[in-house]
């Protein structure tokens, strides 16, 4: 028992650590590019002006990110969290995200839909966050160059999204702790991959709170593919950590 409370103890200030880091980062950056863009203004220099709000603003959305993170696993913590069953259309919500995605990162992101009615009952809004934690750990872990490729299949009871990507692949002795709170996998340069390491956790409770799954496959040759099977019927399920 004081074992466990131990390992709780360290990962608990590990994740303060971070967090404190990871809006220090974020402050620091907002803080530097607003005096760049008041400099700017007063040499009427627009570009500049415009090149530093845009870096404000995805700091800023950032911070915003990271507290809507910490606001979800507290809900997940305490059974809280819940979700709005209603009929959605995942083709719907998969090219809203992939052209959002596309617009702020200047990333490709490909969509396949094999499926002919790509719906489910489920919270838009959620599936949408699930989606986004989905792409934005694809393209943390592929080249540039390469697309990150959605698609969609199914059948009269199961719609199957997958988010496939071409880079690194995941060593077999990190699969285990995947979908862990705050695990960070490591780039090729064996530095760990900036964020909190909530994305996949949130998605995974995502997943489960409409019935369904996740699942990472990781090989050479194959690439990296997360696969979200959700029911067309879910039955509701409790929010738990």
């Amino acid at each position: 028992m004081k074992a466990k409370l131990k390992v709780r103890e360290v990962q608990r200030d590990e994740f303060l650590s971070l967090v404190t880091h990871e809006i220090k980062n974020a402050l620091t950056a907002i803080t530097g590019f607003a005096y760049f863009a008041k400099k700017a203004l007063r040499n009427h220099d627009d570009d500049l002006v415009l090149e530093s709000l845009d870096f404000v603003s995805r700091e800023a959305e950032r911070v915003n990110r990271l507290a809507e993170d910490l606001l979800d696993v507290a809900q997940f913590s305490t059974g809280k969290f819940s979700v709005l069953m209603e009929p959605v259309d995942l083709n719907e919500i998969a090219s809203e995200v992939a052209g959002r995605y596309s617009k702020t990162t200047s990333r490709r992101i490909e969509i396949q839909v094999a499926e002919k009615n790509p719906r489910v009952l489920g919270d838009s809004a959620r599936l949408a966050q699930m989606l986004e934690n989905l792409v934005s750990n694809a393209t943390k872990y592929s080249p540039e160059e390469t697309a990150v490729r959605v698609a969609l299949t199914g059948n009269d009871s199961l719609l199957t999204l997958t988010v496939w990507n071409g880079g690194q692949i995941i060593p077999a002795e990190e699969m285990p702790r995947m979908f862990q709170r705050f695990s960070r996998g490591i780039k090729g340069s064996g530095k760990l991959v900036k964020g909190t390491g909530l994305g996949l956790f949130i998605s995974k409770q995502i997943a489960e709170l409409h019935g369904g799954s996740i699942s990472v496959v990781s090989e050479e040759e194959s690439g990296t593919t997360f696969t979200v099977e959700l029911p067309r019927q879910p039955s509701l399920v409790s929010a738990s950590a």
